[in-house]
């Protein structure tokens, strides 16, 4: 009914909707758009929003204000990502293997980011993802790549054997600005710098300037997320495709491309599941990527809104059932 692009929207019911007398809520203001996760808990502490989500630091407001804090896996992904374009010594498998051996998923989510919800992810698909009956990782558990002081050390000497230097140069990291991505931008400095005597360079960036850096391949790590488009690992699997424009790593792989072939291919769930088992198995061993944790959402919900969903497919947060009362 109303939009005023970048300020505020208003959403009517539709009467000639199919299902038009299963919606009930006759219209839905969105009074303000914000990206400033304080600004929008304070709206809602203000009653100006029935909605809100809560940033990490947040939390402890929303307790002490006695509201119910909610959450829900939103599917997404966060993953350290390398640049394997040419003359980057991030091309090296050992030097990605070492950095792999000393990033601990575990200790990013809870003695870095301490948020509630988060899970310490070691494959490339999420745990929302579905195999046949169960959750694809469930089905398909993957064990974690080797890690440790001793590891990384061992995998950094055969790097730099490989690469004929006996100090690498500093690695640009690029991140955004979210204040998640600082803390694991400055976990992952300090703890390379530690175990590795490796210098790390962050490089905060708005995401318009962090995807337009990516894209011309100016970063040697970089951190993204990716989160589900439908309930199906292949959404996550073709990020790594060397067809992929997205691939922005320039990571190419015959195997994995092939292995992938069979999951776009075939009509048999038994071979396209265990092509995508292999696809994770790819991903740990040659490190393309390093994933870091499994994210999930925190929110606030005033009571009197029922009905909401807010799950990782089909639209977040779906308002379509919603209704306002009691139940």
């Amino acid at each position: 009914a109303r939009w005023v692009h970048g300020a505020e929207l208003a959403l009517e019911k539709n009467p000639r909707y199919w299902n038009v007398d299963a919606i009930r809520l006759r219209r839905i203001e969105v009074p303000y758009m914000t990206t400033d996760a304080q600004a929008e808990l304070n709206l809602f502490l203000d009653g100006r929003i029935a909605i809100a989500n809560i940033a990490p630091d947040s939390v402890r407001q929303v307790l002490l204000e006695r509201r119910r804090l909610r959450r829900y896996d939103d599917g997404y992904v966060h993953f350290l990502a390398f640049n394997f374009g040419d003359g980057r010594v991030t091309r090296n498998l050992h030097l990605r293997r070492a950095i792999q051996a000393a990033l601990d998923p575990g200790e990013i989510v809870n003695r870095v980011l301490r948020m509630p919800g988060l899970r310490p992810a070691e494959s490339l698909f999420p745990s929302v993802l579905h195999g046949r009956a169960d959750a694809f990782v469930a089905e398909y558990p993957l064990a974690p790549p080797a890690r440790g002081d001793a590891v990384a050390q061992h995998e950094f000497a055969r790097a730099r054997a490989e690469l004929g230097v006996a100090e690498l140069p500093p690695l640009h990291l690029l991140t955004g600005e979210a204040p998640t991505a600082l803390r694991i931008g400055e976990y992952a400095q300090a703890r390379l710098a530690e175990t590795l005597g490796l210098r790390v360079r962050l490089d905060r960036q708005i995401t318009k300037q962090r995807l337009q850096q990516m894209a011309r391949g100016e970063f040697d790590l970089a951190l993204q997320n990716w989160g589900p488009d439908f309930d199906d690992p292949v959404t996550f699997a073709e990020l790594l495709a060397s067809w992929n424009p997205i691939n922005r790593g320039r990571y190419r792989s015959a195997e994995y491309d092939r292995r992938l072939g069979t999951v776009l291919g075939s009509a048999d769930p038994a071979e396209r599941l265990a092509a995508l088992d292999a696809l994770q198995q790819l991903v740990r061993d040659e490190a393309p990527l390093i994933p870091l944790y499994e994210n999930a959402r925190l929110y606030v919900q005033h009571p009197a809104l029922q009905g909401v969903v807010r799950a990782p497919f089909f639209g977040d947060p779906n308002l379509r059932h919603a209704w306002i009362g009691t139940r």
